[in-house]
């Protein structure tokens, strides 16, 4: 499902329904980095405290640099305002600079793991790509026969952890969020059928169900 050049508030309005709508659940809530992000933290303020601590909050992706750098995504969203709206955020990165990509990432699985087993309802905000890709998988990356939560690889310009296309299916509600007109080839590229290899913006089609939140013109 596209809905067609919403605006900002709008989108967030719509993440933030969704939530209000499953509160009596122990929600699951998943949030990445980019443009997704604000649209994410901006939902939960505005939604009641009572509602909030109801949430666990952990991530989508991440960049395996430093606990502290700014090409984060975990910084994002803290400098977004994160934790002025929940006390517990599950990261990836570890404080300890000790730990590699691969212990990181099994790391975080474990964490991953015993959140979704108390979960009822998971939601998660992220966004596509104009080179198609999503929850900080890139093109040409394959990791569909991966029973694994969450899988780790070296790209180009990162080294990268993200939640794996298994675990994409057990989530209930995807929201992709997406802004500039230069991105509305990949927006309707979901809609049609292509290798999610090459296009991995398909995968967010293995969740239970989505909705594109596509805003054309950058509408505030």
């Amino acid at each position: 499902m596209v809905m067609q050049n919403v605006t900002k508030t709008e989108a967030e309005r719509r993440v933030a329904e969704e939530i209000k709508k499953n509160s009596s659940k122990k929600i699951l809530y998943l949030l990445s980095g980019g443009s997704s992000a604000s649209i994410g933290v901006a939902a939960l303020s505005m939604l009641d405290d009572s509602v909030r601590k109801n949430m666990s909050v952990a991530m989508v992706d991440e960049r395996f640099v430093p606990y502290d750098s700014e090409d984060s995504n975990a910084h994002l969203l803290k400098t977004l305002g994160l934790l002025n709206y929940v006390s517990k955020f599950e990261e990836i990165l570890e404080v300890n600079a000790g730990i590699n990509r691969n212990q990181t990432a099994k790391n975080y699985e474990s964490k991953l793991a015993s959140i979704v087993e108390i979960s009822d309802y998971i939601i998660a905000v992220l966004g596509i790509g104009a080179d198609n890709h999503t929850a900080g998988i890139l093109p040409g990356i394959n990791f569909n026969d991966s029973t694994n939560l969450v899988v780790d690889y070296s790209s180009d310009t990162f080294e990268r952890i993200s939640i794996s296309p298994h675990f994409i299916s057990s989530i209930d509600m995807i929201f992709a969020y997406i802004e500039g007109d230069e991105k509305e080839s990949a927006v309707m590229a979901v809609s049609e059928v292509h290798d999610p290899v090459d296009y991995p913006s398909q995968l967010i089609k293995n969740a239970k169900q989505y909705e594109i939140l596509y805003n054309k013109g950058k509408l505030e």
